[in-house]
């Protein structure tokens, strides 16, 4: 989205008895943004793609999200609340920065230079829409793991997955 860009619109197709419900919350509900909550699997998948190469553009990426337009309107919300002289937009990129560390201590990316590059765990996460807690309880697995170790982080990473 271009800094010009001051307004979006948003096709919404439902059915009937869903319509009322929608046009409702057009007009009463400030949409937010939920990228938030999946931020490292979003980073982790750009970088599997190429998109995202070092911590510049994992920065500009995400200032060109809609998350990005809500944390200025909206800070508070997304736990960017000023801290002394610190502005929201270090603020927002600090949260790039922890973003990126925890993939890389889940060896899911490196990080080299400040360049960035997907490891085979990384690119398998992405590409079996895999969210990093459940990465992280299957790499904790021994490679020597039970039947029944292998069913319970299954069954966990799917607890996970929904919450």
């Amino acid at each position: 989205m271009h800094s010009s860009d001051k307004e979006g619109v948003a096709l919404v197709m439902c059915n009937t008895l869903q319509r009322q419900k929608y046009t409702q919350l057009t007009s009463i509900t400030t949409l937010e943004s939920s990228l938030h909550q999946s931020i490292n699997e979003h980073l982790n998948s750009e970088i599997c793609l190429g998109s995202i190469t070092n911590t510049d553009t994992a920065k500009l990426w995400l200032r060109n999200t809609f998350l990005f337009h809500r944390i200025q309107k909206n800070p508070t919300h997304y736990g960017i609340a000023k801290n002394g002289s610190e502005t929201w937009e270090s603020r927002f990129d600090a949260m790039v920065t922890q973003a990126l560390q925890s993939l890389e201590k889940s060896q899911l990316i490196l990080i080299e230079d400040s360049n960035l590059s997907p490891t085979d765990y990384g690119s398998q996460m992405s590409r079996l829409y895999i969210k990093q807690a459940s990465m992280d309880t299957i790499l904790a697995l021994s490679e020597k793991a039970s039947k029944r170790e292998i069913v319970c982080v299954i069954i966990l990473s799917c607890h996970v997955t929904r919450h």
